[in-house]
């Protein structure tokens, strides 16, 4: 325990060090500038070093999987965090099974996880399904009425559940 705590001042120093030398050449290129141009470009580029500090990836699809999964309370419980877990288990085991029809399965295989988004979540958790009822209100009048009375009953009942 010592030694992880006394690694992790030596970091936060190390970067704390690290961001006050940024810091300090983006604001003496700041001040110095010629133009506006100049001098937005140099906080803009020091604005960005900052920023890629942290996932903000890796924050998103954490929240997106909290929306998903927690529940009302937005808190992941052991229990949903399993449910979760097994959801991405699952969607990898059907990405590998999808790999087969490829020359280079493996390497497919790593392409398709790999490049994984937030997109792509959203993609497969909202794809509509079209409900029986949905596909049979498409269905052509002359359908039904080609049916006999007791069919047409059968089709009407399923149609309102």
């Amino acid at each position: 325990l010592l030694t992880f705590l006394a690694l992790r001042m030596i970091y936060a120093f190390i970067g704390f060090e690290a961001f006050v030398i940024k810091f300090q050449t983006a604001a003496t290129s700041s001040l110095t500038a010629t133009s506006f141009l100049d001098a937005f470009l140099s906080s803009a580029a020091f604005l960005n070093q900052v920023l890629g500090v942290v996932d903000v990836n890796k924050f998103a699809h954490r929240r997106l999987f909290v929306f998903v999964f927690a529940g009302e309370d937005s808190f992941l419980s052991d229990r949903e965090l399993t449910i979760s877990r097994t959801w991405r288990a699952m969607l990898a085991e059907k990405c590998w099974k999808a790999s087969a029809e490829y020359r280079f399965r493996l390497l497919w295989f790593l392409a398709v996880v790999l490049s994984y988004t937030d997109d792509d979540f959203q993609k497969l958790t909202l794809k509509c399904v079209p409900r029986v009822h949905d596909v049979e209100a498409d269905a052509p009048r002359d359908k039904l009425k080609e049916l006999g009375t007791e069919d047409k009953d059968k089709a009407q009942q399923a149609w309102r559940e």
